[in-house]
C-alpha cells in the first residue's frame, strides 16, 4: 500500500464544514483501504492547533503541524498571488520529510499550496486536490461582499496547477478549465459511505437543509427562507422548514426569518437521524463554485432531494426537480412535490439511490487506481481515464435517464447539416471585418472534423457582398428583401429578414436539419459531431450558448490558441438548430436580422413547434471574440422598435395554434425566454435631445397600476409621476410634507409594494412633485382638485392641458411615464389633449376589483365605492350618468372641495346591488373608452394565466421602452363568498350596466362592449 503525504492549510477535524468534510471522508477511505496517511497541516485558519492536532492523530499516522505565519497580504492587486500563503520554512524541510514517512504519494489540497509540490524528492507522484476553481472573486462581488477565503487570477491558478502530475477536480464540470494547465485530470468527487435511509414517503411536512455558516449559504436562505414563509402563508400549507448547522448563527435571531413554520436545529450531530425525519432534502444554492457536498449527503442518504440547478453542478439530474434556476422556480417544485405527493418522492428517492451508487462506483475506481499506480504510470493513466462523474453534460451518462421516460429514437444515419449564415463586407473599423474571417475558418475546420454528420455550408447575401469570403462555402444563395423595404426609417441600413435567411427555399431536398448562427459567432471543431449526437438521442431543436472570449484575437491564424482559450457564459441565444419539419412550421414575421430581439423570436418557435428542445447554456461549443453589443445601440432604436412589434405579432400568431406551449413543464423550463425586457437598449438621456417618450396608463382603482408604476419608476432613465388627479395633490405644503410622506409611502399601501430606494424619493410615492410646490403655498404648482373626479369644468382642457404640461416639464429624463388611475372615463379627453402621448389602458377583471373593493369596505373604509359616487354626483349631467338614473339615484351636486366626508355619508343611500351596478356601468365604460382610443390594453388576468399574452404585452410595453416585465405577477383572486353577492345575481347586473353603457354611447359613440 502507499504512504501518502497530505498536505492542507485547513483541519480534517472536526468535519463541520464542506472542505473539512471533504477532506476527512476521503482520507478515511484511502485509510480504509490500507494507505498510510501523515497529515502536513499549514494552518491558514484562526484555531486551536493543538487541539486540532490532537483530534486529528486520532485517525491518522502522524499529524505535523507547520502554521503559515502569514498575514496574507494580497501581492497581485486585487488578488493573492499564487504563493501569497507559503510557508517558506515547510518548503525547506518537505523533502527530509516525505524520506522519513517513505512517501510514495502527495496529495496537496488547494492550488495555492502548489508550492510545496516542487519541493518532494523525486519519485513522489504528486496529485493536487482542486476542491474548488478559486479564480472567483467576481462570485463575491456579485453579492456584494468582501471574498472571505483565497481568490487569485486564472493565469495564477493554472500556472499552479502546472506544477502537479495529476490534478482532482470535485466536479466534471470544471475539467475543462482545469485541462487548460496540461495536466490531466480525474474526477474524484466527495466521497460518504452509503446510509440509505428505509423509509416510506408518503407525503411532505419536513424540510430539510443542512449548511455551514459561508456567504454563498447565508445569501442563498435569505432568498429562500422569506419565500418559504409566504408560500406557507397565503396557501395554508402545512409544510416547515427544519435548518441545521452552524448557519443558523447567523440567520436565526433576524426577525424577517422568524416564523414558526422555519425551524432552527442546531448543529446535526447525526446526519442520519436528520435525514430519516424529513421528507425532503432541498439545496436551495444560488451561487458559487465547486461541487456541493450538502447534495452528495442527501444522495448518500437515498433521500428525495430538489435543487437548483446551482446547487447541483456535477451531479446527475431530474429535469424539473434539480434544475431551479432561481428560488422562485424551487418553491414552484416545492409547491410541485407537496401536491404529488406519493409517487413523486418516491421517485426522486429512488433516483437518489440509484445515481449515488453510480457515483460511489465511480469514485472508488478513481481512488484505487489514484493512489496505487507508481508516478509513471500515473500520467498516462490518468490522461485515458478521466472518468466523468455524472452530470447533465456528462460523457457517458446512461443513468441519468431514469426520469425520462419518453422514447429516444434510434439513429438512422448522418444528419444532412446546412449551415447558413449572412457574410456582409464591413469596414475595417468594424468588429465583423476582424471576427468574420475568423469565424468562416472555424466553420470549415469543424466540417472537416465532423465524424457523425454532412455540413454543408451555406451563404446567404444579397448582390454586393457576393463573392467575400466565396472559399469557405459550399452554396451562395441570394437574399433580395431588407430593412430599406419595409419603410423604417429613410436611409435605412440594409439588414435581411430573418424568415429569408432561415428560408428553405433552393436548399438541397437532404437537408434533414439547418444550423442557424449570426455571422459573427465562431464554432469549435467538435460542434457538428455534438449536434448529431443530440439529433441521434432524438432532439429536433437545439439552442448553443456562445462562450465569450478576449478581443486579443484578430486572425484565423490563432485559432489554436483560440480553442484552448475557455472564455465565460454568455446568456443571449445566436446558435439555433431545427430539423426541417420544425422550421417549415416556423413563423418569423418581418424580424430582422442583426438587431435585438432574433434569438427569442427563434427560441419562441421551438418551444411551440418542437417536441424536444436540447438548450445548452454553457458548454464549450461556440464563440464570439469580444462582447460588444452593437444591435443595442441608440442608433439601433428604429430598428429594435420594429422588431419588438415583429416579436408581438409572432406572439399573437403562435397563440392561435400553442401547440408545446401547453406543456407546463416546458413553460417552466423556459420561462425566461417567455420574458422580453428592452434593458438599457435606448441610451441614458441626453440634455438637449430630440425623441421624447410620453407615456399614460390609464386605469381604475385597485388594478394592478401601482405594481407597473414601481416598475418604471425604479429604470433610471425614466420618470414617473404616480395619480396625477390624486386629491391630496391639493393639499401638498413644503413645510408639512412628513405626514404626506407616512400616508402615502409604499409601506402603507398594500397594493404598492416595498420599494427598494433606488427610485427618487425612496418609498414615497409623490416625491417626483416636490420640485411643483412652493414654499407658503399649499397644492402642487397647476394643479386644481376638480380634476380628481369632475370630467368637464369650466376651463378643463386649459387647466389640464397646463398642468400635466408642467408636470413633463419638470421630468428629469426624456422618457416620461404617467400613470393614471381617475382618468379612465375620460381617455378620450386625455386622447385628444395630448395626442404625442401613448395612451395604455390596464384592465383587471371586473369581479375581483369589486371584490378588492368590498376588502377596504370591511375594514371600515369605503373609499373607492365613495369615489364611484364622486363620479355620479359631479357629472350628473353626461350621458352616461343620465343612463345610469334611470337605475340608481344620481343627484346633481356642485363640487366640494372637502367632499369625502359629505360622500361618505351618501355611501349609506344604496344598497349593495346598487353599488355593484355603479361600479360595473364605471368599468364597462372605461373599458369601451380604452377599446376606442387606447393604443395598448394590457389585460392583467391574461398576464397571469397565458404565457403568450405576457409575452405579446411585454413585446409592446418594450417597444414603448418601458423597461417591465412581468415575471413575478401575482394578484389575488376573489371567491364568490368574498363578492357580497350571488354569482347569478352580479351576471344580471352586469349585463344592466352593459346596456347602461351601451345606451349611453350609441347616438354619437358606437363602441364594442367588450366581454370581462
Amino acid at each position: 500500500m502507499s504512504s501518502i503525504l497530505v498536505i492542507s492549510p485547513v483541519s480534517s477535524h472536526p468535519p463541520q464544514n464542506g472542505a473539512r468534510r471533504r477532506i476527512h471522508s476521503l482520507l478515511s477511505l484511502l485509510k480504509a483501504r490500507g494507505h498510510r496517511i501523515h497529515f502536513v497541516y499549514t494552518a491558514c485558519e484562526k484555531v486551536d492547533l493543538t487541539r486540532m492536532k490532537m483530534l486529528m492523530e486520532a485517525d491518522w499516522d502522524s499529524v505535523d503541524v507547520f502554521p503559515s505565519g502569514h498575514r496574507f497580504e494580497k501581492t497581485l492587486g486585487a488578488d493573492f498571488a499564487l504563493d501569497d500563503w507559503i510557508n517558506p520554512h515547510l518548503r525547506d524541510v518537505l523533502p527530509a520529510l516525505a524520506r522519513r514517512y517513505g512517501v510514495t504519494h502527495c496529495l496537496t489540497n488547494y492550488v495555492f499550496q502548489s508550492a510545496y509540490l516542487d519541493a518532494l524528492p523525486e519519485g513522489v507522484a504528486k496529485i493536487l486536490d482542486t476542491h474548488d476553481k478559486l479564480s472567483r472573486r467576481h462570485l463575491f462581488e456579485a453579492l456584494g461582499v468582501a471574498p472571505g477565503f483565497y481568490h487569485t487570477t486564472e493565469a495564477e491558478e493554472l500556472r499552479g496547477l502546472a506544477r502537479a502530475d495529476v490534478v482532482l477536480s470535485i466536479q466534471d464540470n470544471e475539467v475543462d478549465y482545469f485541462q487548460r494547465a496540461g495536466r490531466p485530470v480525474v474526477v474524484v468527487g466527495h466521497s460518504t459511505p452509503n446510509a440509505f435511509v428505509e423509509k416510506r414517503y408518503t407525503r411532505v411536512e419536513r424540510l430539510g437543509y443542512i449548511g455551514a455558516s459561508n456567504k454563498f449559504n447565508i445569501h442563498s436562505l435569505e432568498a429562500l427562507i422569506p419565500a418559504f414563509i409566504a408560500h406557507v402563508r397565503t396557501t395554508g400549507s402545512r409544510l416547515s422548514l427544519h435548518i441545521g448547522g452552524n448557519i443558523i448563527k447567523t440567520l436565526q435571531d433576524r426577525p424577517e426569518l422568524d416564523d414558526d413554520c422555519v425551524r432552527f436545529e442546531g448543529y446535526v450531530h447525526d446526519i442520519g437521524a436528520f435525514m430519516e425525519e424529513i421528507d425532503l432534502y432541498v439545496n436551495p444554492t444560488l451561487i458559487g463554485t465547486g461541487l456541493k457536498i450538502k447534495s452528495v449527503e442527501a444522495l448518500s442518504h437515498g433521500v428525495p432531494v430538489i435543487s437548483t440547478a446551482t446547487g447541483w453542478d456535477g451531479l446527475p439530474a431530474l429535469e424539473g426537480f434539480h434544475d431551479a434556476p432561481d428560488i422562485a422556480g424551487l418553491m414552484d417544485t416545492i409547491a410541485r412535490v407537496e401536491q404529488e405527493g406519493f409517487d413523486t418522492l418516491t421517485k426522486l428517492a429512488n433516483f437518489s439511490r440509484a445515481s449515488f451508487a453510480e457515483y460511489e462506483m465511480n469514485l472508488e475506481v478513481n481512488l484505487a487506481r489514484l493512489f496505487e499506480a507508481p508516478r509513471d504510470e500515473l500520467a498516462d493513466w490518468a490522461g485515458a481515464n478521466p472518468r466523468f462523474i455524472g452530470n447533465r453534460q456528462a460523457e457517458n451518462p446512461g443513468f441519468l435517464r431514469l426520469g425520462d421516460l419518453r422514447d429516444v429514437p434510434v439513429r438512422t444515419g448522418r444528419p444532412r447539416i446546412a449551415h447558413v449564415v449572412n457574410p456582409v463586407r464591413m469596414p475595417r473599423t468594424s468588429d465583423l471585418y476582424i471576427a468574420q474571417p475568423i469565424v468562416y475558418r472555424s466553420m470549415v475546420r469543424a466540417q472537416d472534423a465532423t465524424r457523425d454528420a454532412k455540413v454543408t455550408l451555406v451563404a446567404r447575401r444579397f448582390a454586393e457582398d457576393a463573392g467575400y469570403q466565396a472559399a469557405a462555402f459550399d452554396l451562395e444563395l441570394p437574399l433580395y428583401r431588407s430593412a430599406r423595404d419595409l419603410g423604417i426609417v429613410e436611409d435605412a441600413r440594409k439588414l435581411p429578414l430573418l424568415a429569408d435567411v432561415f428560408s428553405l427555399a433552393d436548399l438541397p431536398d437532404e437537408i434533414t436539419h439547418v444550423v442557424y448562427t449570426n455571422s459573427d459567432i465562431g464554432l469549435l471543431p467538435h460542434f457538428y459531431d455534438f449536434v448529431a449526437d443530440r439529433i441521434a438521442e432524438g432532439h429536433d431543436a437545439l439552442v448553443i450558448n456562445r462562450r465569450t472570449l478576449p478581443k486579443t484575437f484578430t486572425s484565423p491564424a490563432e485559432l489554436t490558441e483560440l480553442y484552448a482559450e475557455m472564455g465565460t457564459d454568455h446568456p443571449g441565444f445566436d446558435c439555433f438548430v431545427v430539423s426541417r419539419e420544425i422550421l417549415e412550421a416556423c413563423q418569423f414575421a418581418e424580424t430582422l436580422v442583426g438587431v435585438h430581439l432574433i434569438g427569442r423570436v427563434v427560441f419562441w418557435n421551438l418551444i411551440a413547434r418542437a417536441r424536444k428542445i436540447g438548450y445548452f447554456p454553457a458548454q464549450n461549443l461556440t464563440f464570439h471574440i469580444g462582447d460588444d453589443v452593437p444591435s443595442k445601440s441608440r442608433q439601433s432604436l428604429p430598428y429594435i422598435r420594429h422588431n419588438l412589434k415583429q416579436g408581438a405579432a409572432v406572439a399573437r400568431a403562435l397563440r392561435a395554434d400553442p401547440g408545446g406551449f401547453a406543456d407546463a413543464a416546458r413553460l417552466e423550463r423556459f420561462k425566461r425566454v417567455l420574458q422580453v425586457s428592452p434593458g438599457q437598449i435606448h441610451g441614458p438621456h441626453k440634455p438637449g435631445s430630440d425623441g421624447s417618450n410620453l407615456v399614460m396608463m390609464h386605469s381604475l382603482f385597485r388594478s394592478g397600476s401601482t405594481y407597473i408604476f414601481q416598475k418604471v419608476r425604479k429604470a433610471r432613465d425614466w420618470t414617473a409621476y404616480y395619480e396625477p388627479f390624486h386629491e391630496d395633490l391639493a393639499l401638498f405644503r413644503p413645510e408639512k410634507l412628513e405626514e404626506f410622506r407616512e400616508r402615502h409611502s409604499g409601506r402603507s399601501f398594500r397594493h404598492a409594494g416595498a420599494d427598494t430606494g433606488s427610485g427618487p424619493g425612496s418609498d414615497w410615492l409623490f416625491a417626483e412633485y416636490e420640485g411643483l410646490l412652493t414654499p407658503g403655498e399649499r397644492g402642487v404648482r397647476g394643479y386644481d382638485r376638480r380634476m380628481s373626479y369632475m370630467l368637464d369644468f369650466d376651463g378643463y382642457d386649459t387647466a389640464v392641458a397646463t398642468y400635466v404640461g408642467g408636470l413633463i416639464g419638470a421630468a428629469r429624463t426624456e422618457n416620461l411615464f404617467l400613470q393614471f388611475n381617475r382618468s379612465a372615463l375620460r381617455q378620450d379627453q386625455m386622447c385628444r389633449l395630448f395626442p404625442e402621448a401613448t395612451h395604455v389602458y390596464l384592465n383587471r377583471n371586473l369581479r375581483d376589483v369589486w371584490g378588492s373593493y368590498l376588502s377596504f369596505q370591511v375594514k371600515g373604509v369605503h373609499g373607492f365605492l365613495r369615489n364611484n359616487l364622486a363620479y355620479l354626483y359631479f357629472n350628473a349631467q353626461r350621458s352616461l350618468m343620465r343612463a345610469l338614473a334611470r337605475h340608481v339615484p344620481v343627484r346633481d351636486e356642485a363640487f366640494q372641495f372637502y367632499f369625502h366626508g359629505h360622500l361618505g355619508e351618501c355611501y349609506h343611500d344604496y344598497s349593495l346591488d346598487q353599488h355593484f351596478l355603479i361600479h360595473a356601468t364605471l368599468w364597462y365604460a372605461a373599458r369601451a373608452q380604452a377599446e376606442a382610443h387606447a393604443d395598448l390594453i394590457i389585460d392583467l388576468d391574461g398576464l397571469e394565466t397565458d404565457r403568450l399574452s405576457r409575452l405579446e404585452t411585454e413585446a409592446g410595453l418594450a417597444a414603448l421602452r418601458l423597461p417591465v416585465a412581468f415575471a413575478d405577477l401575482s394578484g389575488r383572486h376573489y371567491a364568490p363568498i368574498d363578492l357580497g353577492l350571488p354569482p347569478s345575481r352580479l351576471t344580471s347586473l352586469e349585463e344592466t350596466a352593459k346596456e347602461i353603457v351601451a345606451e349611453a354611447l350609441a347616438e354619437d359613440q358606437p363602441v364594442r362592449i367588450g366581454a370581462e
